[in-house]
């Protein structure tokens, strides 16, 4: 039996995942995709006065940073993943059957977009976010699993 607490738990965790993750998107799409300005724009201040502001230019030269088409279209998916993940979340969270499922769907489909941002942006809490998300998927799992046993205990 999944305790009391592990699906609010759970969706609390996805809401604000995924509240982060769109807000990531909106502010890249703000950039227009380039990764380049974004950085600039958000360091420029901060590193470039320093006496050290070598570093930054050094990094800012040296990143991988993926063509703006790639950069866009996984901005959309970002922003259109986290809409579902939030809405799915909060239904799991009134204890809803389909808020289970969809979550589960999305979280799944959601595992291969994480594999390329690890790929294309490798930073070391996005493969603690991916474990963390396997996790969830397992739990959410067992809720759909108990949510189906319930079910039959009332059709009997």
């Amino acid at each position: 039996m999944i305790k009391k607490y592990l699906v609010p738990s759970v969706a609390i965790y996805k809401i604000i995942t995924n509240l982060f993750r769109l807000i990531l998107g909106i502010i890249i799409f703000s950039f227009k995709g380039d990764l380049s300005q974004l950085l600039s724009s958000l360091f420029s201040k901060e590193l470039t006065e320093d006496a050290n502001d070598f570093l930054f230019n050094f990094i800012s030269v040296h990143l991988n940073i993926p063509s703006t088409k790639l950069v866009l279209l996984l901005a959309f998916i970002l922003v259109l993943f986290s809409s579902l993940e939030i809405i799915f979340a909060v239904t799991l969270f009134f204890r809803q059957r389909i808020g289970a499922i969809g979550l589960f769907v999305i979280s799944l489909l959601w595992i291969p977009f994480e594999i390329l941002f690890i790929s294309k942006f490798l930073i070391f809490h996005k493969i603690t976010t991916l474990i963390l998300d396997i996790i969830v998927l397992v739990i959410l799992f067992k809720i759909i699993k108990q949510f189906q046993k319930q079910k039959v205990k009332k059709l009997k």
